[in-house]
Parts: C-alpha cells; sequence; structure tokens
C-alpha cells in the first residue's frame, strides 16, 4: 500500500510499478477522479483535480496507517484511532466533490484555503465522527 500511496502523482505510467491486485483499483480510482474533475472543469470552470488528488492521497494514506498497526499489533489510543478514522471515512473526498464540483463559482475562492486546511476543520471532522460508526 506505500507504494500505492507513492504513486499518486496520477500517472498512469507508475501503475505498472504495483502489484497486479492494485492496479485495478489504482485505475478505477484515476478514472472516476478524473471524469469528476472533467465535469467539475465543464460545468463550472474550475479545475479540482489538483485538489482531489490531495484528499484522496491522505485518504489512502490514513488507510495505510491503519494497515501498519494491524500488521504491527500496534493498539493506538482513542485519540489515535479517530485521529485517523474521520479521515478514513472520506468527508473530505466528498466535499471537494459535493461542495466544489457542483457549486462552482460561488465558493471557488475558497477551495484552497479548504483544502490546505481541511484536516484541522470541525466543518469536515464533525460530519465524519458522526458517519464513522457507518463506516
Amino acid at each position: 500500500m506505500a507504494k500505492y500511496i507513492s504513486t499518486c502523482t496520477w500517472d498512469l505510467k507508475e501503475m505498472e510499478e504495483l502489484p497486479e491486485y492494485m492496479k485495478f483499483l489504482y485505475e478505477a480510482i484515476y478514472n472516476h477522479v478524473s471524469e469528476m474533475a472533467q465535469d467539475a472543469l465543464i460545468d463550472n470552470g474550475i479545475d479540482i483535480l489538483p485538489y482531489l488528488k490531495e484528499v484522496w492521497k491522505d485518504h489512502v494514506g490514513a488507510y495505510l496507517k491503519e494497515a501498519r498497526w494491524l500488521h504491527s499489533g500496534y493498539n493506538p489510543s482513542a485519540e489515535e484511532y479517530l485521529e485517523n478514522a474521520w479521515v478514513c471515512i472520506g468527508i473530505a473526498i466528498a466535499m471537494v466533490y459535493g461542495i466544489f464540483g457542483v457549486a462552482g463559482h460561488s465558493i471557488h475562492q475558497y477551495l484552497s484555503e479548504f483544502v490546505e486546511d481541511w484536516s484541522h476543520s470541525h466543518l469536515v471532522s464533525m460530519p465524519a465522527y458522526f458517519g464513522w460508526p457507518l463506516h
């Protein structure tokens, strides 16, 4: 999975270095995110791809952290676990898609600020904490 995160450069050529079972996943995410970004660009005139790439990289990184905990037998504290769990739930991804990909111009000016500081935002963490038990 660490190899997967390092290939989050958004280059399909890098997919060739992944194990066979991961290539399908990488290509599916690549195509899905590219399509959503293209839709936002056509519909709203804003390029959300750089921001989507960043939140997807963080999302996959959170799964990697859980996998490392499991593999090493580490039992995180409740605080550590919740801090990572709200990233795994994918709220930031949904917000970039839903808010900035759909709302477009009206809030475009806030996109870079949101993505730069999303991991410290109660706007993101609170819905994630409430949605986490459904995860």
